[in-house]
């Protein structure tokens, strides 16, 4: 197995590891800050960041020739997510919600990515995934009776759904445009268009000193770093593999949770973890094919 081919996996899961620092961080938000607030100062912090590294590297994307359809859809499902799954966790529950909303994802993607992309899933994907699941289900769910309501985990799914096009409609503009400068557009896109929302939220947090780290921390690890390293390991891997390998974010947000916030380390945390962790080896094996790709396209 050589380094060129575990960079793609390598990125995404150091993508995802990344991600993983926003529950901490939310957690960790001085009091009146909103799920909502920190859904948009994710995409909008992010995308000021990157514009500004663009800006340094001389690597800013051009206003021209851009897939605009692509671009917007994108836009539209990154945005959406994070509404429907932030409003999930209120409605039903974080346990449940992040179960149907993150678990669910690989699933569509693989549907979507067949459909749209032409990548049919190869066999080891399936029980890599598979896997996986019963892994975040181990880590999320609690052991007692599930409380929640149907509205919200309709809308636990419609987030699901939401990633999924994003990661389907982005993987084509992969191919002619650098990760950085997509994301930059992406996340001003999406930004703005939950500014209004921003604006109603209380944000004296902010200009705390532990609300601006949290603030630092979601603009770079958890939205421009992260979203960056996933979509430079998508270019040579499935989407329908990277939405798997993103199911390791909710790994480090639980090693976080025992390092940082104290949370209690059971039997069935750890046998949750081994499952998510053995689902992405199975993943990653080297294989002759893209991994975790049967193209039919030549």
């Amino acid at each position: 197995m050589s380094w060129h081919s575990l960079k793609a996996p390598a990125a995404i899961l150091c993508g995802a590891f990344c991600a993983s620092t926003s529950g901490t961080a939310q957690a960790l938000a001085p009091e009146g800050a909103t799920p909502i607030a920190i859904g948009a100062i994710r995409l909008l912090g992010g995308g000021l960041l990157l514009l500004l590294w663009g800006l340094i590297s001389h690597n800013i994307p051009r206003i021209g020739g851009w897939p605009k359809l692509r671009v917007a859809v994108a836009a539209a499902g990154l945005t959406g997510y994070q509404l429907f799954f932030f409003e999930a966790c209120r409605q039903a529950g974080v346990a449940i919600s992040t179960m149907v909303a993150i678990g669910g994802c690989p699933i569509l993607v693989g549907v979507l990515g067949w459909v749209f992309l032409k990548e049919k899933p190869a066999k080891p994907w399936y029980a890599g995934t598979m896997l996986a699941l019963c892994g975040l289900a181990l880590l999320t769910l609690p052991s007692g009776n599930l409380q929640f309501s149907f509205r919200g985990l309709l809308l636990a799914l419609c987030g699901a759904g939401s990633y999924a096009v994003f990661l389907v409609a982005i993987k084509p503009v992969l191919r002619r445009y650098d990760p950085a400068q997509i994301m930059t557009i992406i996340f001003l896109l999406g930004g703005l268009a939950l500014a209004p929302l921003l604006a109603a939220q209380p944000l004296q947090w902010v200009f705390t000193p532990r609300g601006a780290l949290v603030v630092a921390d979601l603009a770079t690890l958890t939205t421009s770093l992260s979203f960056t390293l996933v979509l430079y390991g998508m270019k040579t891997t499935s989407a329908a593999v990277t939405s798997t390998l993103g199911l390791a974010e909710p790994v480090g947000a639980a090693i976080l949770g025992f390092l940082v916030l104290n949370e209690p380390c059971t039997q069935r945390t750890l046998l949750g973890l081994c499952c998510i962790l053995v689902s992405m080896f199975l993943l990653i094996l080297p294989s002759h094919k893209p991994l975790g790709l049967r193209s039919r396209l030549p």
